[in-house]
C-alpha cells in the first residue's frame, strides 16, 4: 500500500489526440514546477492495454486533469473513446462538490461543456499568451504548496533540460505557413472540424490522403477548410493555400508555392507550367507533415496533376461537385448552419454583439429576429455574412432587413449587394448561383426544369414519386425521368455538379436549399411563377391519386407525413395566387381526410403529433375550400378539426 502511494503521480492528464501538443505543454509546465505527471503519449508504452492503464491512473493519481476542447467533448458525447465512458466519471462521483479538487478541467479551445461538466469551473487558457497561461495554470492547480519560483540558470553555463520544452500550442505556427487570416466570425462547425481531423489522421502512412469538402456555393466550405488549417496547424510543419477557382489562379498559386519553398530560381525561370507543378509536387513527395488546401475547385481534372500519391501529407479540396473522381480518398458534404449558429454568425457580423459573444449576450429583440432571419436565408453562412455586412454598413436593425427582404423588388437588390468593406468572397452568392443555373440550363434542360419544379415544393424530403407520377405527366421535358433511367441519372449528375439538389436514395427523396428556391423564383416573371405553382399543385395531387390507385396511401403512417409539408406549400400558393382549380380543391380535401385518418391511428399508438400542426392545417384547408365554394368538403374538414381539438383536450 505504501509503495502504491509513493508511486502515485500528482496528476493524470486526459485529452483528445488532437490536443496532444496542449497535453505536452501542460505536463512540461507542471513537471517544471516539481509536480509528477502521467499522460498517454509519453507514459503508456507499446503493448500496454490502454484501457487498463487509464483505469489504473485514474485510480492512483491524486488528481485528474482533462484538456477541454470541442474534440474532447465530442469524443465523449459520441462514445468514441478508448473505454467508451469518460475517465473522469469516477473521480467526479468521489468529489461531486469539488472541495477536494480531484477533477480539474483545463479549457484550451473555445467550447461549452454540457451535462456533468457544465457546472464545473475550468482553468481557462483560451486566448492567453504563454507567460500568462503558465501563471494561470499553476495558480489553478495549486492547493497546498505555493507556486515554485523557477531555478535561475548558472551564469557560467547553459543548463540542458532532460527533454526539450514544448512549443506553446496557441502560438505555434508551422515553419512554412501560407494561409489566409482566420475568420473571427466563424461559428460552430465543431463536428465538421473534428470529423475532418479524424479522417485525415486515419490515412495510411506513406500515401497522401486527399479529402474533399463539397456542398452548395455559400454553405461555408472555404471557411471550414480555413478553420481546420488554423485550429490544427500544430500537427503540420508546412501548410499551403491555393485558390483553384480557375486555371490562371491555380497556376499562379502553384508558382508562388515554388517561390515560397525556395526552389532555386534557375529551376523555375523560363519553365513551362507543367515543370513548375512537377517541382512543387516533387517537394511534397519528399517531405512529411504538410497540408495543401486547394480551394474552390470548379473542375477536378485541373488539379489531377498537382496532387501527389506518395508521401506523408494531407490534401484538402473544396468544391461544389458531389462527384469526387479517383483522386479523392474521402469526402463529405457540409450542411447549412443550425438556426442558432446562423443567428449568432449574423449578430457577430452585424456587430450587434462582440465577435466571441454568445446569443445570450444579444438583446431579446435581436435574438428572436436574428433566428427568424437565419431561417429566412436558409441558414447559409455567406448569405448571413452578406446580411450582417449590410446591417453594419447601413446602421439598420435586423427587423428592417427582414422587411426589406419581404419586398420582392427590394429583395433582388438586397441579395446582389455585397458592400465595399468585404474582402473575402467579394461576389454575392446569388451571382455564383445564377452562373450555375445558366450552366445547368445549357447542359441539360431536363435537369433545369426539374430544379425549377422543386423550387415550388417544400425544400426538404421531396418524394421522387411527385416528380415521376405527377410532374413528368405535366411537362414534356420531364418525360425522360419516367421512360429513360440513364437520362434521369444524367439530369441528377448535372445538378450534383453544383450541389443544387441532394438525393436520399434510401427514402427516395430530394432536397434543395430554400434560398436556391427563392433565387430561382425571382428569375421568373409573375406569370411564370403562377404557372409553376399550378404545376406543383397538379403534380402533388396526381401523386396522391397514383398512390391511392396502387393502394399505398392506405399505409397512412408512411404516406401522410411524406406529403404533408408539400401540400402545405401548395396551400400557400392556392391562397396567395387565388388558385381555385378542381385539382387544388381535391388536393386540400384528400389531404384533410388522410390527416384525420392518420391522427386516429397514431393517437391510439400515443405518438406525438404537435410537430405536424394538423388541427391548424385542417382549419386552413377548410377556409380555402370555402373560398372555392366547396362548402360540403370545407364543413367536413372543420368537423375533423373540432374532433381533434376535443381529443387533444381530453388527453391532457
Amino acid at each position: 500500500m505504501q509503495d502504491e502511494k509513493k508511486s502515485s503521480p500528482n496528476f493524470f492528464i486526459d485529452y483528445h489526440d488532437a490536443d496532444l501538443p496542449w497535453a505536452e505543454w501542460i505536463a512540461w509546465q507542471l513537471i517544471d514546477a516539481h509536480y509528477t505527471v502521467v499522460y498517454r503519449n509519453r507514459d503508456f508504452r507499446p503493448s500496454s492495454n490502454i484501457v487498463q492503464k487509464t483505469e489504473q491512473m485514474v485510480k492512483i493519481a491524486e488528481r485528474i486533469l482533462i484538456v477541454l476542447s470541442p474534440d474532447y467533448l465530442k469524443a465523449y458525447a459520441t462514445g468514441k473513446t478508448f473505454s467508451g465512458v469518460p475517465v473522469w466519471t469516477t473521480t467526479l462521483f468521489k468529489d461531486p462538490s469539488g472541495q477536494k479538487r480531484k477533477l480539474l478541467p483545463i479549457r484550451v479551445r473555445t467550447c461549452h461543456p454540457k451535462g456533468l461538466l457544465e457546472p464545473i469551473i475550468p482553468i481557462n487558457l483560451v486566448g492567453l499568451d504563454e507567460p500568462r497561461a503558465r501563471n494561470i495554470l499553476l495558480a489553478g492547480v495549486n492547493w497546498e504548496r505555493p507556486v515554485p519560483i523557477e531555478k535561475p540558470a548558472f551564469p557560467g553555463a547553459i543548463e540542458k533540460a532532460d527533454t526539450p520544452k514544448p512549443i506553446f500550442p496557441s502560438k505555434y505556427r508551422p515553419p512554412i505557413w501560407h494561409i489566409p487570416r482566420d475568420n473571427p466570425f466563424f461559428t460552430d462547425r465543431v463536428n465538421d472540424l473534428t470529423k475532418l481531423y479524424e479522417i485525415l489522421k486515419a490515412g495510411p502512412d506513406g500515401r497522401v490522403h486527399t479529402h474533399m469538402i463539397n456542398g452548395l456555393s455559400g454553405i461555408g466550405k472555404t471557411q471550414v477548410a480555413l478553420a481546420y488549417a488554423h485550429n490544427y496547424r500544430h500537427h503540420y510543419e508546412a501548410v499551403f493555400w491555393v485558390d483553384a477557382s480557375d486555371s490562371s489562379s491555380l497556376v499562379s498559386g502553384i508558382a508562388h508555392l515554388a517561390t515560397l519553398l525556395k526552389l532555386k530560381p534557375s529551376k523555375i525561370e523560363n519553365q513551362n507550367e507543367s515543370r513548375v507543378i512537377e517541382l512543387v509536387k516533387q517537394w511534397l513527395e519528399e517531405h512529411n507533415n504538410w497540408l495543401l488546401i486547394l480551394d474552390n475547385i470548379e473542375d477536378l481534372r485541373s488539379v489531377q496533376g498537382i496532387v501527389p500519391s506518395l508521401g506523408n501529407g494531407h490534401v484538402l479540396l473544396t468544391a461544389q461537385t458531389q462527384a469526387t473522381g479517383t483522386i479523392v480518398s474521402s469526402s463529405f458534404s457540409i450542411d447549412e448552419l443550425k438556426e442558432e449558429d446562423g443567428a449568432l454568425l449574423l449578430l457577430r457580423r452585424a456587430k450587434k454583439i462582440e465577435a466571441y459573444d454568445t446569443l445570450e449576450h444579444a438583446a431579446d429583440s435581436n435574438h428572436e429576429t436574428a433566428l427568424k432571419l437565419s431561417r429566412t436565408l436558409g441558414n447559409l453562412p455567406l448569405m448571413l455574412d452578406q446580411a450582417g455586412a449590410y446591417i453594419e454598413d447601413t446602421g439598420i436593425d435586423v427587423l428592417s432587413y427582414i422587411e426589406y427582404y419581404r419586398n420582392s423588388t427590394l429583395r433582388h437588390d438586397l441579395l446582389h449587394w455585397r458592400g465595399s468593406m468585404t474582402f473575402d468572397h467579394p461576389n454575392p452568392v446569388v451571382e455564383t448561383w445564377n452562373h450555375a443555373f445558366e450552366a445547368v440550363q445549357q447542359a441539360n434542360v431536363v435537369a433545369y426544369d426539374l430544379l425549377r419544379f422543386c423550387a415550388f415544393l417544400h425544400p426538404e424530403a421531396i418524394p421522387e414519386e411527385i416528380i415521376t407520377s405527377g410532374a413528368a405527366e405535366l411537362l414534356p421535358t420531364l418525360q425522360p425521368l419516367i421512360h429513360n433511367p440513364m437520362q434521369k441519372d444524367q439530369a441528377f449528375a448535372t445538378l450534383r455538379k453544383y450541389s443544387l439538389l441532394y438525393q436520399n436514395p434510401t427514402n427516395r427523396t430530394l432536397s434543395i436549399n430554400r434560398m436556391v428556391q427563392v433565387v430561382l423564383k425571382d428569375r421568373m416573371s409573375v406569370a411564370e411563377q403562377r404557372l409553376w405553382a399550378e404545376r406543383a399543385i397538379k403534380a402533388v395531387h396526381q401523386a396522391f391519386l397514383a398512390a391511392e390507385t396502387l393502394g399505398t396511401v392506405s399505409l397512412i403512417g408512411e404516406r401522410c407525413p411524406r406529403y404533408f409539408s408539400h401540400v402545405q406549400a401548395c396551400a400557400s400558393y392556392i391562397e396567395d395566387w387565388n388558385i381555385a382549380t378542381a385539382e387544388a380543391a381535391l388536393l386540400l380535401y384528400r389531404m384533410g381526410v388522410y390527416l384525420h385518418d392518420y391522427t386516429q391511428q397514431v393517437h391510439s399508438e400515443n405518438v406525438e403529433l404537435a410537430h405536424l400542426h394538423i388541427t391548424d392545417a385542417l382549419e386552413s384547408y377548410a377556409a380555402l375550400l370555402k373560398k372555392m365554394n366547396r362548402i360540403e368538403e370545407a364543413t367536413e374538414l372543420t368537423a375533423y378539426a373540432s374532433i381533434l381539438q376535443a381529443t387533444n383536450a381530453s388527453s391532457v
